[in-house]
């Protein structure tokens, strides 16, 4: 993981946290087995829904274009 993102960023993977400006592929390495899927996607845009244990209702994140633009928990 060090060698595809860096030590700063596999830190962050390891410890499931997201941050403004991430890229989806990051995002998705942390999300891991609990990404529930896209839930909007526009020309521009998408939606995503985190499933996290413990917690009802889940994480959603929004996307402007590749990058991690705000997170609703």
């Amino acid at each position: 993981m060090t060698k595809k993102y860096g030590a700063a960023t596999a830190k962050k993977i390891m410890a499931g946290k997201y941050e403004i400006g991430m890229s989806k592929a990051v995002c998705r390495e942390i999300a891991g087995i609990n990404f529930a899927g896209v839930v909007n996607q526009t020309a521009r845009t998408e939606t995503w829904k985190v499933n996290e244990p413990g917690k009802r209702g889940g994480t959603f994140l929004f996307f402007e274009g590749d990058k991690l633009s705000s997170i609703t928990y």
